[in-house]
């Protein structure tokens, strides 16, 4: 037995075997670190990476209104500037038929609309590619047909571009007197309790910045 584990043969076995150990466990540490390093990566400088469902911004933009106006509705009329004037908020929303998150959305933002209708305009904006796919998905939601609601089919994706939207659905609530933007990013609940608080106290607090 001494006379195989001294010979040449057997020392070389034990060599290789134990280098392909030492292998395994660089490859395995390689790969570990590496992992770390693109979450690392990710966390540090692409935070948008992971899209945030309910996520709210406080911005002091202005929101391009003349661009809206001068976008016809999906019936190919302008929308009266006289008309807004009257609502203390402007809701626009970026949305597609074929967006599951948007649809998710939307029976709770009709419902707040509607709810609050003597205050709020809603923009919804379709980023779809086919007017006949808007015009089908409206049909499962009747509360679209509203005094206080535009449809606006951005098909050339201006509206966007200049919103500088980068996800779906991605919505922009605009207090009109203080001139005041709040962005929300992802769906949102619009069920949400006390929400007409929350976006005045929003507003509120970036006054005092």
């Amino acid at each position: 037995m001494n006379e195989i584990k001294n010979s040449s043969l057997y020392q070389r076995i034990l060599q290789i075997i134990k280098n392909g150990i030492r292998s395994r466990m660089l490859m395995s540490s390689i790969i570990l670190l590496s992992v770390f390093l693109v979450f690392l990566y990710l966390i540090l400088f692409k935070k948008n990476y992971f899209i945030n469902t309910q996520k709210i911004d406080i911005q002091k933009n202005m929101i391009p209104l003349e661009l809206i106006l001068n976008t016809k509705n999906i019936n190919g009329f302008l929308v009266n500037k006289e008309t807004l004037v009257t609502y203390d908020y402007i809701i626009y929303n970026f949305w597609a038929t074929w967006c599951p998150p948007c649809i998710e959305e939307t029976p709770s933002l009709l419902r707040f609309v509607q709810k609050n209708s003597n205050r709020f305009f809603l923009f919804a904006i379709s980023q779809d590619s086919s007017l006949k796919d808007i015009e089908v998905f409206l049909k499962s939601f009747p509360k679209y047909k509203n005094k206080n609601i535009e449809i606006l089919w951005d098909d050339n994706r201006n509206l966007a571009m200049n919103f500088k939207v980068n996800k779906l659905p991605e919505t922009f609530v605009y207090q009109i007197k203080k001139n005041k933007l709040i962005k929300i990013s992802g769906s949102f609940n619009w069920d949400e309790a006390n929400l007409i608080n929350k976006f005045e106290t929003s507003s509120s607090q970036l006054d005092q910045k």
